[in-house]
């Protein structure tokens, strides 16, 4: 039913047909009734004239979509001279329905200049009757009749304008706030991906390329246990991953698939070192918020992979320390002749961003010949930002 009753009005055209006919029903009712008079006075003259002035007037409806001005020309000159012949109530009808379907439906520049028209064109009525009547103590009350049946729907059609634009302007907005957590949460699993994925690869990599250089059994056993056991770590936090992401669908959670913090740092050092580089760490971490523990790892994690790929077997000093309100997380390494910074930056960019999303900030580059990764995360008050 609810449907059939939208097809009805589903385009302009066929909404202006059924406010025309309604009206000219309704109207053809109060003058077989012998209501129709808007003063109590009874109606003079044959019917058949007003009959046929309020068909003309209710076809001022039927131009609403095609021409503004039209409408409101051939609305205003029905009443007028409905008016001259003694005012009824179905003109007051159509007047005030082309009025507010003009001010509805048109543009916002459109309807300022009909509301401009028929305020003007009902001054112009009014002064008008006050002439032809020879009284013009009738100006006042003739124009208040006049401007109540004009500005009624004036206000009405401008109020449920205005709620329909800012329903349009929420239902903007929340698309795009769901937009922008869309690309915000794909962007946090890229950099999830990039930092444990990437990072074990990286590893495993560089032991498999040292894997095939070496010639010692023992030596070579090492660099394929190493190889083994990052794989095996690989694909634990890529499970631990999909079980977050389904945990999150499904409205659950699994503390078996937590993601590590920096609790966890142990078995990272271990991986650096048996890639062949020293590591010196000096670790006094407090406690502090999840998303923070999650990041500060994250942010580890990825400056220890980043000296795998780029300086394979430098020393790397690695602290981490609670400085007042902010945790400090510091790595440095030296640069070797093998080494490099070439690569597509992105591990770089993911620190920003991880620090940037709990409130921290990250400086990476270059610091007295040595490569310097140094974030400070907030220990109060920091939420993942969305």
């Amino acid at each position: 039913m609810l449907t059939r009753f939208r097809a009805v009005f589903a385009t302009p055209l066929r909404r202006d047909l059924v406010a025309a006919l309604t009206t000219f029903a309704l109207g053809i009712g109060f003058y077989l009734a012998g209501v129709a008079s808007n003063t109590g006075i009874p109606l003079e003259g044959p019917y058949w004239s007003r009959v046929l002035l309020f068909g003309i007037a209710c076809a001022a409806q039927l131009l609403r979509s095609w021409s503004t001005f039209a409408a409101i020309g051939v609305a205003l000159a029905g009443v007028l001279a409905d008016g001259l012949l003694g005012p009824t109530l179905p003109m007051v009808f159509v007047i005030g329905d082309v009025v507010f379907s003009v001010v509805l439906y048109t543009s916002r520049r459109t309807s300022r200049i009909a509301i401009a028209v028929v305020l003007l064109a009902g001054i112009a009525v009014s002064v008008l009757f006050a002439v032809l009547q020879g009284n013009w103590r009738l100006l006042f009350p003739i124009g208040l009749q006049v401007f109540a049946i004009a500005l009624v729907p004036m206000w009405w059609a401008l109020n449920v304008r205005s709620q329909a634009e800012i329903a349009t302007a929420e239902r903007e907005r929340a698309v795009l706030d769901r937009r922008a957590a869309v690309d915000g949460e794909r962007a946090r699993m890229a950099r999830d991906l990039h930092d444990v994925i990437a990072a074990h690869l990286s590893a495993i990599a560089v032991r498999s390329e040292a894997a095939l250089l070496v010639h010692e059994p023992q030596a070579r056993h090492e660099a394929l246990t190493a190889i083994r056991g990052e794989s095996l770590t690989a694909l634990e936090e890529m499970r631990a991953m999909i079980g977050l992401l389904r945990a999150g669908t499904e409205g659950g959670t699994d503390s078996r698939q937590a993601p590590r913090g920096l609790a966890e740092l142990a078995p990272l050092l271990e991986s650096v070192r048996a890639s062949g580089s020293p590591v010196h760490a000096e670790l006094d971490i407090p406690a502090v918020p999840a998303a923070v523990d999650l990041a500060g790892y994250r942010i580890l994690s990825e400056a220890l992979a980043n000296v795998t790929r780029h300086a394979p077997g430098a020393e790397v000093r690695l602290r981490v320390r609670a400085r007042g309100d902010r945790l400090e997380l510091e790595v440095r390494n030296a640069i070797t002749a093998s080494g490099g910074r070439s690569g597509t930056g992105m591990g770089v960019t993911n620190i920003r961003e991880r620090a940037s999303d709990v409130g921290g900030t990250a400086l990476i580059g270059m610091s007295g010949g040595e490569w310097l990764v140094h974030a400070e995360l907030p220990l109060s008050g920091a939420v993942l930002r969305v």
